[in-house]
Protein backbone atom coordinates (compact mmCIF):
# COMPACT_ATOMS: atom_id res chain seq x y z
CA UNK A 1 0.00 0.00 0.00
CA UNK A 2 3.19 2.09 0.83
CA UNK A 3 4.38 1.85 -2.34
CA UNK A 4 1.10 2.59 -4.13
CA UNK A 5 0.76 5.41 -2.36
CA UNK A 6 4.01 6.80 -3.13
CA UNK A 7 3.31 6.59 -6.39
CA UNK A 8 0.34 7.82 -6.76
CA UNK A 9 1.73 11.32 -5.05
CA UNK A 10 4.62 10.88 -7.23
CA UNK A 11 2.80 11.10 -10.04
CA UNK A 12 0.47 13.86 -8.54
CA UNK A 13 3.45 15.64 -8.04
CA UNK A 14 4.51 15.27 -11.64
CA UNK A 15 1.03 16.25 -12.98
CA UNK A 16 0.86 19.64 -11.35
CA UNK A 17 4.30 20.88 -11.92
CA UNK A 18 3.69 20.08 -15.75
CA UNK A 19 -0.01 22.07 -15.03
CA UNK A 20 2.41 25.10 -13.18
CA UNK A 21 4.85 25.08 -16.01
CA UNK A 22 2.70 26.03 -19.46
CA UNK A 23 3.82 29.38 -20.40
CA UNK A 24 0.89 30.22 -22.21
CA UNK A 25 -1.14 30.82 -19.44
CA UNK A 26 1.47 32.73 -17.45
CA UNK A 27 0.13 35.80 -18.83
CA UNK A 28 -3.41 35.02 -17.53
CA UNK A 29 -2.35 33.89 -13.62
CA UNK A 30 -0.47 37.22 -13.43
CA UNK A 31 -3.86 39.39 -14.70
CA UNK A 32 -5.92 37.50 -11.66
CA UNK A 33 -8.67 36.23 -14.14
CA UNK A 34 -10.89 39.12 -13.96
CA UNK A 35 -9.76 41.08 -17.59
CA UNK A 36 -8.26 37.73 -19.23
CA UNK A 37 -11.47 36.10 -21.19
CA UNK A 38 -9.98 37.31 -24.42
CA UNK A 39 -6.94 36.08 -23.30
CA UNK A 40 -8.40 32.72 -22.56
CA UNK A 41 -10.25 32.69 -25.75
CA UNK A 42 -6.57 32.66 -27.23
CA UNK A 43 -5.54 29.56 -25.07
CA UNK A 44 -8.50 27.89 -24.48
CA UNK A 45 -7.20 24.42 -25.24
CA UNK A 46 -4.36 24.81 -23.38
CA UNK A 47 -6.33 26.61 -20.59
CA UNK A 48 -9.03 23.42 -20.82
CA UNK A 49 -5.73 20.97 -20.85
CA UNK A 50 -4.26 22.56 -17.83
CA UNK A 51 -7.44 22.86 -15.90
CA UNK A 52 -7.62 19.22 -16.00
CA UNK A 53 -4.07 18.87 -15.11
CA UNK A 54 -4.97 20.54 -12.09
CA UNK A 55 -7.83 18.28 -11.40
CA UNK A 56 -6.16 15.11 -11.84
CA UNK A 57 -3.41 16.28 -9.47
CA UNK A 58 -5.64 17.32 -6.94
CA UNK A 59 -7.55 13.75 -6.64
CA UNK A 60 -4.23 12.07 -6.94
CA UNK A 61 -2.86 13.64 -3.87
CA UNK A 62 -6.06 13.21 -1.74
CA UNK A 63 -6.06 9.54 -2.99
CA UNK A 64 -2.38 8.94 -2.46
CA UNK A 65 -2.18 11.39 0.90
CA UNK A 66 -5.80 8.80 1.80
CA UNK A 67 -3.69 5.18 1.22
CA UNK A 68 -0.35 6.70 2.99
CA UNK A 69 -2.21 8.49 6.61
CA UNK A 70 -5.22 6.67 6.30
CA UNK A 71 -3.90 3.84 8.18
CA UNK A 72 -2.42 5.30 10.97
CA UNK A 73 -3.61 3.88 14.06
CA UNK A 74 -2.47 4.45 17.33
CA UNK A 75 -2.08 8.02 19.32
CA UNK A 76 -1.39 9.61 15.73
CA UNK A 77 -4.31 8.56 14.48
CA UNK A 78 -6.79 11.26 15.43
CA UNK A 79 -4.23 13.79 13.84
CA UNK A 80 -3.92 12.11 10.79
CA UNK A 81 -8.14 11.75 10.77
CA UNK A 82 -8.22 15.29 11.45
CA UNK A 83 -5.64 16.30 8.21
CA UNK A 84 -7.29 14.21 5.94
CA UNK A 85 -10.81 15.60 6.65
CA UNK A 86 -9.37 18.83 6.19
CA UNK A 87 -7.73 17.46 2.55
CA UNK A 88 -10.77 15.99 1.83
CA UNK A 89 -12.89 19.89 2.25
CA UNK A 90 -9.32 21.61 0.93
CA UNK A 91 -9.39 19.19 -2.34
CA UNK A 92 -13.58 19.80 -2.52
CA UNK A 93 -13.25 23.38 -2.75
CA UNK A 94 -10.24 23.64 -5.03
CA UNK A 95 -12.42 21.62 -7.30
CA UNK A 96 -15.06 23.97 -7.50
CA UNK A 97 -12.82 26.40 -7.79
CA UNK A 98 -10.87 23.90 -11.13
CA UNK A 99 -14.60 24.03 -12.25
CA UNK A 100 -15.54 27.02 -12.54
CA UNK A 101 -12.72 27.54 -14.89
CA UNK A 102 -13.40 24.72 -17.14
CA UNK A 103 -16.88 25.91 -17.21
CA UNK A 104 -17.91 29.43 -16.67
CA UNK A 105 -14.54 30.76 -17.49
CA UNK A 106 -14.24 28.86 -20.75
CA UNK A 107 -17.70 29.45 -21.97
CA UNK A 108 -17.41 33.37 -21.30
CA UNK A 109 -14.38 33.04 -23.12
CA UNK A 110 -15.62 31.09 -26.33
CA UNK A 111 -18.50 33.30 -26.47
CA UNK A 112 -15.89 36.52 -25.70
CA UNK A 113 -16.44 40.10 -27.14
CA UNK A 114 -16.86 42.11 -23.84
CA UNK A 115 -16.59 40.74 -20.81
CA UNK A 116 -19.60 40.08 -19.36
CA UNK A 117 -21.07 42.13 -16.32
CA UNK A 118 -21.82 39.44 -14.10
CA UNK A 119 -18.10 37.79 -14.70
CA UNK A 120 -16.46 39.59 -12.21
CA UNK A 121 -18.58 38.72 -9.82
CA UNK A 122 -18.41 35.40 -9.96
CA UNK A 123 -14.55 35.56 -10.77
CA UNK A 124 -14.19 37.31 -7.19
CA UNK A 125 -16.36 34.08 -5.68
CA UNK A 126 -14.41 31.50 -7.70
CA UNK A 127 -11.18 33.50 -5.96
CA UNK A 128 -12.93 33.37 -2.32
CA UNK A 129 -13.62 29.11 -2.73
CA UNK A 130 -9.68 29.64 -3.61
CA UNK A 131 -8.90 31.25 -0.68
CA UNK A 132 -11.07 29.16 1.72
CA UNK A 133 -9.80 25.67 0.19
CA UNK A 134 -5.78 27.41 1.14
CA UNK A 135 -6.77 27.53 4.35
CA UNK A 136 -7.92 23.82 4.61
CA UNK A 137 -4.69 22.70 2.66
CA UNK A 138 -2.82 25.08 4.72
CA UNK A 139 -3.72 23.22 7.97
CA UNK A 140 -3.65 20.21 6.19
CA UNK A 141 0.11 20.90 6.31
CA UNK A 142 0.72 21.93 9.22
CA UNK A 143 -1.42 18.11 10.88
CA UNK A 144 0.46 16.26 8.66
CA UNK A 145 3.97 17.71 8.81
CA UNK A 146 2.91 17.28 12.65
CA UNK A 147 2.26 13.77 12.36
CA UNK A 148 5.20 13.17 10.90
CA UNK A 149 7.67 14.61 13.26
CA UNK A 150 5.24 13.64 16.61
CA UNK A 151 4.61 10.19 15.42
CA UNK A 152 7.18 9.01 13.02
CA UNK A 153 5.01 7.99 10.20
CA UNK A 154 7.59 8.71 7.68
CA UNK A 155 10.99 10.55 8.09
CA UNK A 156 11.31 13.30 10.26
CA UNK A 157 12.83 15.41 7.70
CA UNK A 158 9.65 15.00 5.72
CA UNK A 159 7.71 16.83 8.41
CA UNK A 160 9.94 19.40 9.12
CA UNK A 161 9.55 20.32 5.04
CA UNK A 162 5.92 19.88 5.42
CA UNK A 163 5.42 22.64 8.75
CA UNK A 164 8.61 24.93 6.73
CA UNK A 165 6.02 25.36 3.31
CA UNK A 166 3.00 25.65 5.60
CA UNK A 167 4.20 28.46 7.22
CA UNK A 168 5.11 29.88 3.49
CA UNK A 169 1.76 29.13 2.63
CA UNK A 170 0.37 31.33 5.26
CA UNK A 171 2.95 33.90 4.84
CA UNK A 172 2.15 34.39 1.34
CA UNK A 173 -1.38 34.35 2.20
CA UNK A 174 -1.47 36.46 4.49
CA UNK A 175 0.81 39.32 3.31
CA UNK A 176 -0.04 38.86 -0.73
CA UNK A 177 -3.59 37.46 -0.44
CA UNK A 178 -3.05 34.16 -2.38
CA UNK A 179 -1.23 30.98 -1.78
CA UNK A 180 -0.70 29.10 -5.20
CA UNK A 181 -1.50 25.86 -5.37
CA UNK A 182 1.98 24.90 -6.17
CA UNK A 183 2.96 25.14 -2.81
CA UNK A 184 0.64 22.67 -1.62
CA UNK A 185 0.71 20.36 -4.21
CA UNK A 186 4.44 20.04 -4.25
CA UNK A 187 4.16 18.49 -1.08
CA UNK A 188 3.03 14.89 -2.39
CA UNK A 189 6.28 14.30 -3.77
CA UNK A 190 8.56 15.04 -0.64
CA UNK A 191 5.97 12.72 0.96
CA UNK A 192 5.90 10.09 -1.42
CA UNK A 193 9.74 10.00 -1.74
CA UNK A 194 10.01 9.70 2.17
CA UNK A 195 7.49 6.75 1.78
CA UNK A 196 9.90 5.14 -0.55
CA UNK A 197 13.03 5.69 1.72
CA UNK A 198 11.16 4.92 4.89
Amino acid sequence: MTITAAVILLASAVVLVVAAALPQLYPIWMRREVDTLGLVRERLGVWLFDSRLFLASAIGTAVGAGLLFGGVDGPGAPLADTSLLLLGIGTALWCVNITFRVSTTAAAARDFTDTPPWYPYLVRLSVAVWHTAAIFLGLTLIGIGLLIVLFGVLPAWSGWTTLAIAAVHFGMLIVTRDAPPLLFYSMPAVWGIAALLA
